[in-house]
């Protein structure tokens, strides 16, 4: 898969007009949206919210929890996010910049037009997720669980995956030749039609506990 074909059809999020915001000025997440929020904490629980044009800079997100969220044109700049739930979250137009995400779990998430840059993301669990025209750059997801998922249209470029896994799921005409995949776990019926580069195929034919005549 070429660059351009997921780049050219990438929707960032809708963030214009929006002012400055202070955490204590909202009650519920869903008072969070229009505005942009820096340099703060948020420490809450929050259920079956929507949350709209949205810019979070320099925020650490401790100890929440997020039921069944819905996350429209946010950008996470710069935040921690180590080991929170976004189980059942839904993601639309929403970019992960510089991030730190270890640790935590998407199980059964959907994202659309979604793209994580220069974060750390090790040791993260998106399970059973859905992933539509989405894009990993400059990243770090080693260790991570992508089993069971479901991806259309999705661009890896320059992104750690060592000791992943991913079972279950799909990769045909998915792209890893720019990845570090290294250690992955890979079933067969996984592994059928993926692209990757002629360094990778050895890894993956002994992988698949395959002899290479010389």
């Amino acid at each position: 898969m070429k660059k351009g074909i997921v780049s050219s059809k990438f929707q960032e999020p809708k963030l214009k007009n929006l002012e400055p915001k202070k955490i204590s000025d909202s009650d519920t997440l869903e008072n969070l949206s229009y505005g942009i929020y820096q340099d703060s904490r948020i420490h809450r629980d929050f259920q079956e919210e929507e949350i709209d044009s949205v810019i979070f800079q320099n925020i650490h997100f401790q100890d929440c929890t997020f039921e069944r969220v819905e996350w429209i044109d946010v950008l996470f700049d710069n935040c921690d996010l180590s080991n929170l739930h976004f189980d059942n979250n839904l993601f639309t137009r929403v970019i992960f910049k510089n991030c730190k995400m270890m640790g935590t779990t998407f199980v059964d998430a959907s994202f659309e037009n979604v793209k994580w840059s220069s974060c750390n993301a090790s040791y993260s669990n998106f399970a059973s997720s859905i992933f539509s025209n989405g894009w990993i750059e400059k990243s770090n997801f080693n260790d991570t669980n992508f089993s069971m998922i479901k991806i259309h249209q999705f661009l890896l470029e320059d992104v750690t995956l060592r000791n992943s896994e991913w079972l279950e799921t799909s990769l045909k005409d998915i792209d890893f030749s720019k990845a570090d995949i290294s250690s992955c776990h890979f079933d067969l019926s996984s592994v059928k039609g993926m692209i990757i580069d002629s360094s990778q195929a050895m890894f993956l034919v002994g992988m698949l506990d395959v002899k290479v005549k010389e």
